[in-house]
């Protein structure tokens, strides 16, 4: 942005971290990147439903995506 001449930038921002929206934002995020952690190896159905399992009602831990 200096580059582009501008000087006089700011920026603010924030996460939760904890609480429901917190959950709804690593539930969300995992479900997004379910098939390429999936393919890359890095976990399996098993791990990410224990994960996801806190948060979600015990109906809704089945994976969807097959």
């Amino acid at each position: 942005m200096r580059a582009a001449g501008l000087v006089d930038v700011t920026a603010a921002g924030c996460f939760p971290v904890g609480g429901v929206a917190y959950n709804r934002l690593e539930t969300a995020t995992v479900r997004m990147v379910r098939a390429e952690l999936l393919a890359a190896g890095l976990t399996n159905d098993a791990e990410i439903d224990a994960h996801l399992a806190p948060s979600m009602p015990a109906s809704s831990t089945s994976p969807s995506h097959r």
